[in-house]
């Protein structure tokens, strides 16, 4: 859930972050930080509805490697190159739930959903 629909936590903490002047790599880092503390408590939570079974500790096993994974891969690619993939990204994203939203549909991109309220 985002504060305003279509701005992450994640993007929304490293805007803030480089507008504040902090490196790209180290704000990426804090940001990834910032998620471990939520992560922690909703497995703690949530792990007494679980069967553990052995295809769900594999599945647990499986989804922590693609994570990090997916960070390393993320944080390499930072070094190297800045944001802007991400913002072009968004924009499509946003252009494209504008049109839906101006065409009457509720549903759009990336799970928002957007309520279209008429006139009283």
């Amino acid at each position: 859930f985002a504060v305003i629909p279509g701005f992450s936590r994640s993007g929304t903490t490293i805007l803030a972050g480089r507008l504040q002047g902090i490196s790209k790599e180290a704000i990426t880092k804090f940001t990834f930080l910032l998620s471990v503390p939520v992560i922690c408590g909703a497995t703690v939570l949530k792990v007494t509805d679980l069967a553990l079974t052995k295809e769900v500790i594999i599945g647990i096993i499986v989804s922590f490697a693609t994570g990090v994974l997916a960070i390393k891969f993320l944080l390499n690619y930072i070094k190297k190159h800045d944001f802007s993939v991400f913002a072009f990204y968004r924009i499509l994203i946003l252009c494209h739930n504008s049109i839906m939203v101006l065409r009457g549909h509720g549903k759009a991109l990336i799970g928002v959903q957007f309520t279209v309220m008429a006139p009283d």
